[in-house]
């Protein structure tokens, strides 16, 4: 279940709209950026009779993959910021390692120019999404 938007705006530091500009290569939460040697490992094998893939799934309570996504400002409903933020998303693909926050946005899915309406909470170096719900893609209708 995801909070309501009166939570979602009482509960954010920053709510924009804004467009993907620079989507960077997910990395490693590890001081070097690479893989850590401590982890539980499964492999999963995905697709059909012509096309496979190997992709091993990932648990730790230390580590993580994460992959930021640089957005320009197109519009601020909340807070202030520069016009250009980073905002780190849990989850990508790092060689054959997959991270999902399963519920969140999948940042290999992203595109540079979408653009989205975001509920940000800002931590350490980088925003975050706190909630699921708190990335809307915005549709631009062409009128007839």
């Amino acid at each position: 279940m995801h909070p309501p938007k009166e939570f979602l705006e009482n509960n954010s530091d920053l709510i924009i709209y804004a467009t993907i500009q620079e989507i960077q290569p997910a990395t490693w939460s590890t001081a070097d950026g690479k893989m850590p040697s401590d982890l539980y490992h499964t492999k999963m094998t995905i697709g059909n009779e012509t096309e496979t893939a190997t992709y091993e799934m990932i648990k730790s309570d230390s580590y993580d993959i994460y992959t930021d996504v640089i957005f320009i400002v197109d519009d601020w409903a909340k807070g202030n910021s520069s016009n250009e933020i980073k905002v780190r998303f849990v989850g990508g693909q790092v060689g054959n390692v997959v991270r999902d926050d399963i519920g969140f946005p999948d940042p290999r899915n992203l595109k540079v120019g979408e653009r989205y309406l975001l509920y940000l909470t800002y931590y350490s170096d980088a925003y975050e999404l706190r909630y699921p719900n708190g990335m809307e893609t915005i549709t631009v209708k062409n009128n007839p």
